[in-house]
């Protein structure tokens, strides 16, 4: 529930603010935006892979990949800041809590499934990180976000499709395995934390806050490791270059404004489709094999996403009216 005072001011009472009542154009616009970062993030798999096979730790990709994508986009945030009014007390308290929250969960995301594939293989690690789909709304219900049973459905979809894409008929279960579970659970937690920080401030300046605390975080740990945190930017520059200015600074910046809009949970699945974006720049670009199990695959979770956008639920005969939402009562 939201509640929007005289003034025009969001005062929220529950973890994110309501869509329902928004035009089908504005969600279907911003939806498009999470699916243009899911097919940006598909290439970084490349671009990641390949700068790991020059030795690139994954500490010193993550500090470099994620401060570049906070330099490109600071001088926009400066630009914002004031004129936006993100320096504004309520939204700059919105920014600081969502940016750093934001960014200390993508952190732990990418340590723990970096750590996780010591022990599993990528394809394994990839359907594992995609189970996100589910912890969003799973872990939604926590914050009093609502999945509709198509949202339920199109994830269940989109699970079973990674399984076939990814995973081969391995059944068993290791500590790689398990890591990568944490790490799908944070990656779930950061959805749910942009969802509810981008409504309540700027995007461009939340993105680069973000950004900062994950790239700060990862050259700490780089230091600690007794690594340089730009260690291999001469080795892999280009990958690096779209690591930083594409999959970050322009793929998680979309990702933050289509979540101004879309929800939560619609976005995951969405965003899910990373995975079918990154087989198919592995087969154009690697030479790498697409197997009919994960052509199914790709199929089913593509056909997830549509049943959670395009079949709506009946509405409760006491639901709120788009009358009452624009007056403020979202239920």
């Amino acid at each position: 529930m939201a509640v929007i005072n005289a003034a025009g001011d969001r005062d929220e009472v529950a973890a994110a603010p309501a869509t329902a009542h928004r035009p089908p154009w504005r969600v279907l616009g911003a939806e498009s935006l999470l699916l243009l970062a899911a097919i940006l993030w598909g290439g970084a798999f490349v671009a990641q892979k390949r700068a790991v096979d020059l030795g690139i730790d994954v500490m010193p990709i993550t500090a470099t990949r994620f401060l570049i994508g906070a330099a490109m986009l600071a001088p926009f945030a400066l630009l914002r800041w004031r004129h936006t009014g993100a320096s504004a007390g309520r939204q700059r308290r919105h920014l600081w809590i969502g940016g750093i929250a934001a960014g200390s969960v993508m952190f732990a995301a990418t340590a723990l499934q970096q750590q996780g594939l010591r022990w599993t293989t990528p394809g394994v690690a990839g359907f594992i990180t995609g189970l996100y789909v589910l912890f969003v709304p799973l872990l939604g219900r926590l914050f009093g976000i609502r999945a509709g049973w198509p949202v339920w459905a199109g994830a269940i979809m989109a699970s079973i499709g990674l399984y076939l894409m990814s995973v081969h008929g391995r059944i068993e279960i290791n500590p790689g395995d398990l890591l990568v579970l944490l790490c799908a659970v944070a990656w779930a937690m950061h959805v749910l934390v942009i969802g509810w920080a981008a409504p309540r401030t700027d995007a461009i300046v939340l993105s680069v806050v973000q950004f900062a605390v994950t790239g700060s975080l990862g050259a700490m740990a780089a230091l600690a490791a007794g690594q340089h945190p730009f260690d291999g930017f001469l080795l892999a520059p280009w990958d690096l270059l779209y690591l930083g200015v594409i999959a970050v600074g322009v793929a998680f910046t979309l990702q933050v404004v289509g979540q101004r809009v879309a929800p939560a949970p619609h976005a995951a699945i969405i965003l899910s489709l990373e995975a079918v974006f990154a087989a198919i720049a592995g087969w154009l670009l690697l030479g790498e094999a697409f197997a009919s199990a994960a052509i199914l695959g790709a199929s089913l979770m593509l056909a997830g996403m549509i049943v959670s956008q395009v079949i709506r639920p009946p509405r409760p005969v006491d639901a709120p009216s788009p009358r009452s939402a624009a007056d403020g009562r979202v239920d």
